[in-house]
């Protein structure tokens, strides 16, 4: 999943997890979610400050 995602493309797979059943490979994470897992669906903050000082 290698593109920028917006509302009207989770709106029209139903939701999160249909959508991401379309595009993940098989593995754990593709199973738990066919399972009825629900996936993380709540907004975490994230620091977007460099890890280290930038090159001149």
């Amino acid at each position: 999943m290698s593109r920028l995602w917006y509302r009207a493309d989770f709106d029209a797979a139903g939701g999160l997890a249909p959508l991401l059943l379309r595009y993940l490979d098989e593995g754990p994470v593709r199973a738990a979610i066919a399972a009825g897992v629900p996936p993380c669906s709540r907004w975490m903050p994230y620091h977007w400050a460099l890890a280290h000082e930038p090159a001149e």
